[in-house]
């Protein structure tokens, strides 16, 4: 929850938290278990964080998405809307195909809006456009080739991702819309370049580089079938950059990959083969591979069970050798074990809560050593 790019201050979050919570809990009855669960509590927090705050425009990042998501409660307040690559995500939820997916999340769409989206497979769009025929919100899909990047930005490799390239022409889209909506103006290339120069968001596409350590991290919340392999190819562009190779064989550093997916809503032995399938296809072994344990960053409890590494651990030793750790600080502590004198590129990749859990441990460690 971000207010002018910088984080809701700890003591406006508790000041609010504390006002919708008894709010809440008053119109339940004081049941907490009629309570609304930690992302739907959130959206509403939210809501009441920016109204106390005055904000002008909120900017919201739907959850599993869909009309019944938690962040689709605005109606005729809705500007404009956008829609990134739709997967199989979240199918319990959403759908069993890419279309029942496409019509559940074209639920965001309202008569009073625009919406944008990134080109998407046909069943996808077939959908939304119908729905936004329906409703009468005219749809327009984007062209991410004609996102145009600073040059002094030309040697950021994540801008150079086809992704990277449709969310950067999507964002531009939705902010334009807002703005000829409100004040008839639209972003200018000097407020575009300033807004990538600044971009950063903790565990997308972040590299950590620790003082002292020859261990170079790369972390990415990617977790599904879409976002891995293209945290795949920022690695491959990030190493070779660093390296300076042009081929990702030989290789000097040593290479390792930290992964943790456990989420009972995805396929596991899919999931991992789209990945392995996408390291084949770009040539891409690692020297050790460890799975890991992490904890949910909402509640704290573990997010692993032994019998899912093993079941799954055949999958990935066709990229390199397997182990499995029962923390993510056993984890990160292993990953920087090597006798290679040139040290290690780390990915650490497959869950939000896994990233979460990693960054935290390095603070605590920086933390302890100053």
């Amino acid at each position: 929850m971000m207010i002018g790019s910088a984080p809701v201050s700890e003591a406006v979050f508790a000041d609010r938290f504390f006002h919708v919570w008894n709010a809440i809990l008053t119109d339940v009855g004081g049941k907490e278990e009629d309570m609304p669960g930690f992302l739907q509590l959130m959206a509403l927090l939210s809501a009441d964080v920016f109204a106390h705050e005055k904000v002008d425009v909120a900017v919201y990042e739907v959850h599993a998405g869909g009309r019944v998501d938690a962040t689709n409660m605005w109606d005729d307040r809705t500007v404009v809307c956008g829609f990134n690559t739709i997967g199989l995500d979240h199918v319990p939820l959403l759908g069993n195909n890419v279309a029942e997916i496409a019509r559940n999340k074209a639920g965001i769409m309202k008569p009073s809006c625009r919406a944008f989206s990134v080109p998407q497979l046909p069943e996808a769009r077939g959908q939304l456009e119908a729905e936004a025929a329906q409703l009468g919100c005219p749809i327009t899909f984007i062209d991410p080739a004609r996102a145009r990047i600073p040059s002094d930005l030309a040697g950021r490799t994540d801008l150079q991702l086809p992704a990277q390239r449709g969310n950067l022409a999507l964002s531009i889209e939705l902010a334009n819309a807002y703005l000829e909506s409100r004040f008839g103006g639209r972003l200018s290339d000097d407020d575009i370049a300033e807004t990538m120069r600044a971009y950063q968001l903790p565990g997308r596409m972040q590299v950590v580089e620790e003082p002292g350590s020859q261990t170079r991290w790369y972390l990415d919340i990617a977790h599904n079938d879409i976002s891995l392999p293209v945290a795949l190819d920022w690695f491959i562009s990030e190493v070779r950059k660093f390296d300076g190779e042009t081929s990702l064989r030989p290789r000097r550093r040593t290479r390792t990959l930290i992964f943790g997916q456990t989420s009972k809503h995805r396929d596991a032995v899919n999931l991992i083969n789209a990945f392995t399938r996408h390291c084949r296809t770009q040539d891409v072994v690692f020297d050790r591979i460890i799975l890991s344990a992490h904890t949910n960053i909402i509640t704290g409890r573990p997010m692993f069970a032994p019998e899912y590494a093993e079941r799954t651990a055949h999958l990935w030793k066709e990229l390199g050798p397997v182990e499995i750790s029962a923390s993510i600080d056993e984890a990160l502590r292993a990953a920087q074990i090597t006798d290679n004198p040139d040290g290690s590129h780390v990915l650490v990749v497959g869950s939000s809560h896994l990233v979460s859990s990693a960054l935290r441990s390095m603070q605590n460690q920086e933390t302890s050593t100053a």
